[in-house]
């Protein structure tokens, strides 16, 4: 997560592309470049939603006509979701910072006293990934995980899918108001 004050680099440091220079490339892109290169097609899937908060409200940076989007809980799992959102397949890092490029022309900015391009909004990239394991790799799991499954009854017919999600948060500049020229209906995150 990056926190700091307007223009100190929160957001380039975390969404920058590095279009012209990977070296330039942010915490966002080098994850994801990370994940693709450790990921099968033919086993892993990898999706990502991209958010704001802005003003209180939700809204989808990928899909911006859909605003207000719910949070939700799962009570048995404890899952935190929110439907609506959209979750797009990622099938390579260019197709990923395509949608990062969409992602970020939707983000709501400013210009303030201290920062030219400042992100009035707090930006959330959801990155999920499954990965079925196939039955060799089950061989190969810790023993107490072995132990746990063969209790199970027809553990060979239910497939082994392993879950991850990872969240980036670029959090919108925190300044004190007379110093950023910011006007009150401006600045209403939390």
């Amino acid at each position: 997560m990056a926190y700091g004050q307007t223009g100190t680099g929160k957001t380039y440091t975390v969404g920058s592309l590095g279009k012209d220079d990977p070296s330039e490339r942010g915490i966002m892109v080098r994850a994801l470049e990370d994940i693709i290169s450790n990921t099968a097609p033919a086993n892993d899937i990898v999706e990502v939603s991209y958010l704001q908060l802005y003003m209180e409200s939700i809204q989808d940076l990928l899909a911006p006509e859909k605003t207000n989007i719910p949070i939700s809980e799962d009570p048995k799992t404890g899952e935190v979701s929110l439907p609506g959102a959209s979750v797009v397949r990622v099938k390579d890092l260019d197709h990923f910072l395509q949608l990062l490029q969409i992602g970020e022309a939707n983000r709501h900015a400013a210009n303030t006293k201290l920062n030219m391009e400042s992100s009035r909004s707090h930006a959330i990239l959801m990155v999920f990934i499954r990965r079925a394991v196939q039955e060799n790799a089950v061989d190969e799991m810790i023993s107490q995980e072995k132990a746990s499954r063969a209790d199970l009854p027809g553990r060979n017919s239910v497939p082994i899918v392993r879950r991850s999600k990872l969240l980036i948060v670029d959090l919108a500049g925190s300044e004190r108001i007379d110093k950023s020229g910011l006007s009150s209906d401006t600045v209403h995150l939390k």
